[in-house]
């Protein structure tokens, strides 16, 4: 030991034992005078020192002269809080010097420092099997020590299990701490401290990379209506680590969207602003929700009619730089201006727009495209919520910082547009998106924000934003869902759930919510192998996976698991999370203190037979699902009808619009699909035959199928299956894929249906024409654009599905 080497601090001292045999490389942030680099120089370590205090390196090179001088000891001098460059905003991505940044260490260490933005960075310098050992001040220790300014109230203490939230999942947590301190090193004092080892395949990425093709792509298809891929885009999206923590731009996504949709196609809109029948509509749905009703709408037009707007704007205060928000919001008001503003091209609102950003809610009536946009993404994601509109002239900011309370896809329009992303409790800028038109950006909930359309564009920025609201089908829902089905038991056969067990499943859902911030796991959705599926399925026969093994064993041990987090964290007691409002805290520490006590109840769900479990898991997900369903369709209306002649159905190959269509059947409840409940479908046979047509792992799994398919699994006759048909038709469950009168049906080798349109079936070596030809049965080989088939020694090719309008059956 050095003779003047100052005592470790105790937590370091007791976690170093942990670390890998020297010689091995550590970093030291915020070193101070060097006490901890000092400590690792006397074990044998290599060791990087950084602080800004020029002083106190001064006093570190003194006492290791030594150590620099058999380069062993490098000292930095750098300010943490400051950009590396002009091209990070301060705290952004990014935050490391470049002498260190892309390096590992076996450790890393910081004491008695902390500036919020560096912590979801400090994984990004572990090697994998590397340790953290952090220890600094947490919520509390203001009673024992006035601070040197304001930000040491919010800024420089931790928030209770903060670090444990930053190392997991990918860490193992050796040892943590939260709490109060007497005589420590001296005084008494509140802190948190944790040491904990990187997992060897952990991704330490905690921002997302330009290089994500990969969800860029899934994020692209996504959007995509009728994409043949869209379950697998939906498992790379979810099944990414980042999702729901991260934001993620897509460039020139919007392009294969084909929205036809403008400012243009907005102002046209408002010149003629009469949002009335759109509200009644509404009103008119919801009250048939409360009543159990089936929530549809004989008149289509009736959701196909602006919502409503609103006028924002952001101008500065006399006498200081602050902005106040200005707004108009009444009907009358938004009628009045436009009517005297006479607006109608892009130019028009550029210059006699009065600097007004206009916000168009529920914009999904405005068009079916983009209808068909917001349906697409219910349909493949599960998540519900709105379709909206912001049109903000050059340079002008539309809404001040805000939260939302549920994911967003944005999607640019026309111009251009910088999102500035702002940290939860500083409000300070950490990130900032410049958004081109054609691109896609995808935000998680929770991430404070605020737009400018970019002053140097000279014309007016137009976007959509989708909401994807996670809370319903995030974990603490389900959780909710299961311990309502515990405590009340399983509803009654019927068209829909209770209202007294809905309100019961709601109220458990928001209190165990209010255990953890948006980034939390009790606020994130399953994981994609079971989120996907499950909101994909038709019925516990759907709930496969894509290798055909059944997901209810996983999903209740899954939920067990959970189950018994649950318990330990509302053991803990109440705990704030960081970014609250006041009053957002007091309402959190209500629903917190709700369900205290309950423990045990948690633990004895877990600790139910598989089979009980099993039971409960599948009916709290299809309750979630259904309860979704029905108030995603209420507020947004039912889908269209598609409505064909009864000679056509026999002649037909029909198929389920892959991503296009939302359908379930809960335990012992009604066929929904599409906002429709096909109560009608009273039968058996009919019942059967509908859900082999809409099955996405059994049944037809998503194949082109023929009415008599339909009778041979149904066991029903051809009036039957015909009815179930009309039905799903009804709701624009199905859609033409070949048809039968000019085909002629061969059977292959291996019992295969192929159905040639052609005259004849065609060799492969003699074709010098394409022929429409349907494969009725599975995916089989590829040649090139072709699918290869071998029938009575022979080759034939086939062609890709040929389309059908049923206008011309």
């Amino acid at each position: 030991m050095r003779p003047h080497r100052p005592p470790g601090s105790p937590w370091v001292e007791s976690n170093l034992y942990r670390l890998r045999p020297a010689p091995a490389k550590c970093l030291d942030l915020a070193c101070g005078r060097g006490r901890h680099s000092l400590l690792l120089l006397d074990l044998g370590y290599e060791v990087t020192a950084l602080d800004s205090d020029a002083g106190a390196l001064a006093v570190l090179e003194e006492r290791a002269a030594d150590a620099i001088a058999a380069g062993r000891l490098r000292i930095l001098k750098h300010d943490l809080e400051e950009p590396v460059s002009s091209g990070f905003p301060k705290g952004a991505a990014g935050p490391w010097p470049a002498s260190i940044a892309g390096q590992r260490f076996a450790a890393v260490l910081m004491v008695n420092y902390l500036h919020r933005p560096l912590l979801p960075h400090m994984l990004e310098l572990l090697e994998p099997g590397g340790l953290l050992i952090c220890e600094t001040w947490a919520k509390g220790n203001e009673a024992f020590a006035a601070p040197k300014d304001s930000r040491a109230l919010t800024e420089r203490s931790l928030w209770p299990n903060e670090l444990l939230e930053l190392v997991l999942p990918r860490c193992e947590v050796l040892g943590f701490a939260h709490g109060t301190l007497e005589s420590y090193e001296g005084r008494d004092c509140a802190k948190q401290m944790i040491c904990a080892r990187l997992l060897p395949s952990a991704d330490t990425s905690s921002v997302v990379k330009e290089n994500a093709t990969e969800q860029k792509l899934a994020l692209r298809e996504l959007l995509t209506a009728g994409s043949a891929s869209a379950m697998g885009a939906s498992l790379n999206l979810f099944g990414w680590e980042h999702f729901g923590k991260r934001w993620l731009r897509c460039e020139g996504a919007v392009a294969s969207l084909d929205l036809d949709f403008g400012t243009q196609q907005v102002l046209s809109m408002l010149r003629c602003y009469e949002p009335g029948p759109a509200r009644q509509a509404y009103m008119a749905r919801m009250r048939q929700l409360a009543a159990g009703e089936a929530c549809e709408v004989a008149d289509e037009a009736c959701s196909l009619r602006l919502w409503g707007a609103t006028l924002v704007r952001r101008l500065p205060c006399e006498g200081s730089g602050e902005l106040r928000t200005e707004t108009l919001a009444s009907d009358a008001e938004v009628k009045a201006f436009f009517d005297k503003a006479d607006l109608s091209s892009a130019e028009d609102f550029q210059h006699r727009g009065q600097g007004w950003t206009v916000v168009v809610n529920q914009l999904h009536g405005a068009s079916t495209k983009l209808r068909d946009l917001q349906h697409g993404l219910f349909c493949r994601t599960g998540l519900s919520g709105g379709l909206n509109a912001y049109l903000t002239p050059s340079g002008a900011i539309g809404k001040p910082p805000h939260i939302d309370d549920h994911d967003v896809v944005v999607l640019q329009l026309e111009g251009r547009k910088v999102w500035s992303l702002l940290a939860a409790d500083t409000k300070e800028t950490i990130e900032e998106v410049d958004l081109r038109r054609g691109d896609v950006l995808y935000l998680p909930q929770g991430v404070p924000h605020h737009a400018r359309a970019h002053p140097d564009s000279g014309s007016p920025s137009l976007h959509l934003a989708v909401g994807l609201h996670r809370s319903p089908m995030s974990v603490s829902s389900l959780l909710g869902a299961l311990m309502t089905l515990h405590t009340l038991g399983i509803p009654e056969p019927g068209p829909a759930l209770p209202t007294a067990f809905v309100e019961e499943m709601d109220s458990r859902s928001a209190a165990f919510a209010a255990h953890g911030g948006p980034e939390h796991w009790l606020n994130q959705l399953l994981p994609a192998k079971l989120h996907v599926p499950l909101v994909w399925a038709l019925d516990l026969d759907d709930l496969l996976d894509p290798d055909g093994k059944a997901l209810l064993p996983l999903l209740a041990e899954e939920l067990a698991r959970n189950l018994l987090r649950l318990a330990a964290l509302i053991r803990q007691g109440p705990a704030a999370i960081r970014g609250d409002s006041p009053g957002a805290a007091r309402q959190r520490a209500l629903q917190q203190a709700s369900v205290l006590g309950c423990e045990r109840d948690l633990e004895a769900a877990a600790a139910m037979s598989q089979a009980q479990l099993e039971d409960l898991a599948l009916q709290a997900a299809w309750a979630c699902r259904e309860h979704v369903h029905d108030r995603h369709f209420a507020y947004f209306g039912p889908r269209g009808s598609l409505q064909t002649t009864a000679a056509a159905l026999g002649s037909v190959y029909w198929q389920r619009p892959a991503g296009k269509v939302a359908a379930l059947q809960r335990p012992q409840g009604v066929l929904r699909v599409n906002g429709h409940r096909l109560s009608e479908l009273s039968s058996k046979e009919e019942n059967a035959a509908a859900c082999f047509c809409l099955g996405v792992r059994h049944g037809a799994a998503g194949r082109p199928f023929a009415l008599s398919e339909v009778q041979a699994f149904a066991l029903c006759s051809e009036a039957a299956a015909e009815r179930a048909l009309r039905s799903l038709l009804r709701v624009g469950a199905l859609e033409p894929r070949g048809r039968l009168d000019v085909c002629r049906s061969l059977e292959s080798s291996s019992g295969i249906p192929l159905v040639i349109s052609a005259p004849q079936a065609l060799q492969l070596q003699a074709c010098s024409s394409a022929h429409s030809i349907v494969v009725s049965s599975q995916a089989l080989p590829a040649v090139g654009p072709f699918t290869q088939v071998s029938f009575d020694g022979s080759l034939y090719f086939i062609a890709p599905f040929q389309d059908v309008d049923v206008d011309d059956m």
